[in-house]
């Protein structure tokens, strides 16, 4: 014969198990792009205006950077640092940039205003240099400033170029 009616709906079941928790995201990167061309013509450090990000207490931060710059003469080095908030728990990161055109040179940021400079520059125009480091933040929340300097105090010794940019992301 036919098959008959459905019935009525049953009871709702009891719910399963929650399962575990996954890792946290480190959320998207953060850029920051420098505007205009800056100059430092002084073998002290000095903020490059725009560079910044703002840095969470107790968080860490893997950082990239690649600065465009000109150079006076290619005998003339960059130096390029940060500084940011009091007593981070660590911090490090290494800056690289061509010498000459088959040779890369280097030095290593340990903490504020501690990298030293390059030795020259591959050209006097569009040379590029960049960082690769982690800030991990201590306890007081503030601003991560990138600062650059010339390795000889003379007129015009290092522009940074527009364009070049920070990324940062938290892990």
């Amino acid at each position: 014969g036919p098959a008959g009616a459905d019935g009525a709906q049953g009871p709702q079941g009891i719910q399963g198990i929650q399962g575990t928790q996954g890792a946290s995201g480190s959320g998207a990167p953060t850029y920051t792009v420098l505007g205009s061309n800056q100059t430092n013509a002084t073998t002290s450090y000095a903020d490059i205006t725009g560079m910044s990000l703002s840095v969470a207490a107790s968080t860490r931060y893997a950082i990239e950077c690649v600065i465009r710059y000109n150079a006076n003469a290619t005998t003339t080095g960059i130096g390029l640092s940060w500084t940011g908030p009091a007593s981070p728990t660590l911090t490090a990161a290494q800056m690289l940039s061509g010498l000459t055109a088959a040779t890369r040179g280097g030095t290593t940021i340990a903490g504020n205003d501690t990298g030293s400079v390059t030795t020259a520059s591959v050209a006097t125009t569009n040379n590029v240099a960049t960082v690769q480091g982690f800030w991990s933040n201590g306890a007081n929340a503030g601003t991560l400033q990138f600062r650059f300097r010339s390795e000889v105090a003379v007129a015009s010794a290092i522009v940074s170029q527009a364009g070049s940019w920070c990324r940062s992301s938290i892990y």
